[in-house]
C-alpha cells in the first residue's frame, strides 16, 4: 500500500506542470532576460570591459539555467532565445550552440512529450510498469518478472541521485568561478591588489 501511494506521489509530481519549484526558476530566467542589457556608460576602458565581462557572465548564466530547467521539466517549457550582439567576438558561437540545445530539447518533446533527461524517462517507463502491478495486483505476472521491474526502478535511482551530485557539485564550482571572476574583475576596474584567493583579470 505504502509503495503504491509513493509511485502515485511520484507520478502527480512528475506530471505537474507547474512545480513549484520549476516554476520559481522560470521566473528567476525571465526577470534575468528583462534585465540582460548593456547600460551605456562613459568611454572608459576598463568600465567598457567591465560591463561586457558581466554581461556575457548573465547570457551564458541564462542558457545553462534555463538548460537545466528545461531538462527537469516533463512538458515544454518557454526555452531562452537569447540575442547576443555582433559585436561580441563569441555572439556566433553562443547562437549556434544556442540554437543546438534548443533544438535537440524541441525535438525530445515532440518526440515522446516527456522529459528530455534520459534518468528521469527510464524512472517514468519503471513507474509505468509497477504501478498498476502494486494497485491492482499482480495478476498474471510472475514474481521473478515483478522482482526486476523493482530492481531495475532502483538501480534508475540510484544512477539519477548520482547525476544529480554530480549536477550539484559542478554548480557549486560555476558559482565559485562566477564570484571569484566578479570579484577579479571589480578588483581590477578599481585597480586594487586581487582580494585573498582570487586570480586577478587581466583585460
Amino acid at each position: 500500500m505504502k509503495a503504491s501511494s509513493s509511485l502515485h506521489e511520484w507520478r502527480q509530481y512528475h506530471n505537474s506542470y507547474h512545480n513549484s519549484k520549476l516554476q520559481d526558476c522560470c521566473e528567476v530566467i525571465s526577470k534575468l532576460e528583462q534585465t540582460l542589457n548593456l547600460p551605456k556608460i562613459k568611454n572608459i576602458p576598463k568600465a567598457k570591459d567591465l560591463v561586457r565581462a558581466m554581461y556575457g557572465l548573465k547570457v551564458q548564466t541564462m542558457l545553462i539555467f534555463s538548460t537545466f530547467v528545461a531538462a527537469f521539466s516533463t512538458f515544454p517549457r518557454v526555452l531562452v532565445e537569447l540575442q547576443v550582439p555582433k559585436l561580441y567576438l563569441w555572439q556566433e558561437s553562443f547562437t549556434e550552440l544556442q540554437v543546438v540545445v534548443n533544438a535537440e530539447i524541441k525535438n525530445v518533446y515532440s518526440s515522446n512529450g516527456v522529459s528530455p533527461l534520459m534518468e528521469l524517462r527510464r524512472i517514468e517507463e519503471n513507474v509505468k510498469k509497477l504501478y498498476p502491478l502494486l494497485h491492482d495486483g499482480l495478476g498474471d505476472v510472475k514474481d521473478e518478472v515483478f522482482k526486476s521491474y523493482c530492481s531495475e526502478l532502483m538501480e534508475n535511482n540510484e544512477k539519477f541521485l548520482v547525476g544529480l551530485d554530480e549536477i550539484k557539485s559542478e554548480m557549486d564550482r560555476f558559482f565559485k568561478v562566477v564570484v571569484s571572476g566578479r570579484m577579479a574583475l571589480l578588483d581590477n576596474f578599481q585597480q586594487q591588489p586581487p582580494r585573498s584567493g582570487v586570480q586577478q583579470v587581466r583585460m
